[in-house]
């Protein structure tokens, strides 16, 4: 392509490297229609902590009608940049021609890039070959939007850790139990409150659940810009919201936790200065409490894919529920205490019969026993009886004896 027919770009983020940036604005390139550029032709400088670059184009229309795409972004287009982290935080994209020649130090810088590309490949597929998780989205193709469903995380949280997000990643979708939000702009410092008290108060009302902030709502994981001090403001401003809940809600029955988010390039992957912050209320344990209430008085109840704030009469009708509910549970609780205490009084009842018996038949026993002695008390008499008789007879018959000899 012609050096002569260039479009310059600033405010370049300086904390990204040269080669992610020149594949950042190829990317960004590619997806306004530019299908053409390529890396060779993308030139970025960094200089007193600034970063900026230059897009060679084959001719004088391409690089106006370039110029004319990079001046009037769209909302996807502002999106990938976001998502790409290639422009300066704060700060826009600004956009200009440039026709001077740049002939020989273009050949120069498209030999090297040419050379660092080759060898960043080689050490990503090093690296692709000891890190199996890298392996589950392209890596050199930064726009996240055409990334292939089969090739996006779906499994989170069964097969997935979550000690840090992938940007751009899917994670999913959304559930009663999983809320998701972007959290772009300044979500953190005028809607988290609000945000916070809502859907809290829902999972709370329901079965627990937990919110993303750094998510969009088709599951991809876009982070939140949030540094250490942010971060201990935001908690703050999450207990302070929490506290003010009515009935009381106890640190034990909540958990506030920030996630880094990493980028994938050709060279590996990179921390950013994003975090995904995840809320979780766990399941209730205890029922009979009653509603939850935000520090407003409002009641939310969590339905599939969205919050439902309780009228007067929707709150009577939940707790007329819960109290029929309640009192059918108190109700079979009764019949089954009722059911242990027969079948209890029937084993005493056994029992006391066994007893009884048993009673009986020692009753039985003692007077068979007083029986067999009187008799045997009667038969010893009467052997006396008999042997006294036996000492008479025997007495006489000894006397008569006696007489015959003297005669």
């Amino acid at each position: 392509m012609s050096e002569s027919h260039g479009v310059f770009v600033g405010n370049l983020n300086p904390s990204r490297g040269k080669e992610d940036l020149r594949h950042g604005l190829t990317c960004l390139l590619t997806s306004l229609g530019f299908s053409a550029v390529t890396e060779d032709d993308v030139e970025v400088k960094k200089k007193h902590r600034r970063a900026f670059g230059f897009i060679y184009f084959q001719c004088a229309e391409e690089q106006k009608q370039a110029f004319s795409n990079l001046s009037s972004l769209s909302e996807d287009s502002l999106i990938l940049i976001s998502q790409l982290q290639i422009v300066a935080e704060n700060k826009g994209l600004k956009v200009d021609l440039k026709n001077d020649d740049h002939g020989q130090h273009r050949m120069e810088m498209g030999k090297s890039t040419k050379q660092v590309r080759n060898m960043a490949q080689h050490n990503m597929a090093n690296h692709h070959s000891s890190n199996a998780r890298c392996n589950s989205r392209p890596p050199d193709l930064l726009d996240f939007s055409k990334v292939p469903n089969e090739t996006q995380r779906t499994d989170w949280p069964a097969n997935r850790s979550s000690d840090y997000w992938l940007l751009g990643e899917s994670i999913g979708t959304e559930t009663r139990s999983l809320e998701f939000k972007k959290g772009d702009g300044n979500f953190l410092d005028v809607h988290l409150k609000k945000t916070v008290a809502k859907y809290i108060c829902a999972f709370l009302n329901s079965d627990g659940g937990t919110l993303m902030v750094g998510v969009t709502d088709d599951g991809q994981v876009c982070g939140v810009s949030c540094d250490h001090r942010r971060e201990d403001n935001v908690r703050i401003d999450i207990d302070s919201v929490i506290k003010g809940f009515r009935p009381q809600v106890f640190p034990s029955q909540y958990s506030v936790k920030f996630t880094p988010v990493l980028e994938q390039s050709i060279l590996g992957d990179a921390p950013t200065n994003r975090k995904v912050l995840s809320i979780t209320v766990h399941t209730p344990t205890d029922r009979h409490q009653g509603l939850y209430a935000t520090p407003h008085g409002e009641v939310f109840v969590r339905r599939d894919g969205s919050v439902e704030e309780l009228s007067a009469s929707g709150v009577q009708e939940w707790c007329r529920r819960n109290y029929q509910k309640d009192l059918r549970v108190l109700q079979d609780r009764e019949r089954q205490l009722l059911r242990e205490l027969q079948d209890k009084e029937h084993r005493e009842q056994q029992r006391l019969k066994e007893l009884q018996d048993k009673d009986v038949s020692s009753q039985n026993y003692l007077q068979d026993l007083h029986v067999l002695q009187d008799r045997e008390q009667q038969l010893l008499q009467e052997l006396q009886d008999k042997e006294h008789r036996l000492k008479e007879v025997e007495k006489r018959l000894s006397s008569k004896s006696k007489v015959c000899v003297i005669l």
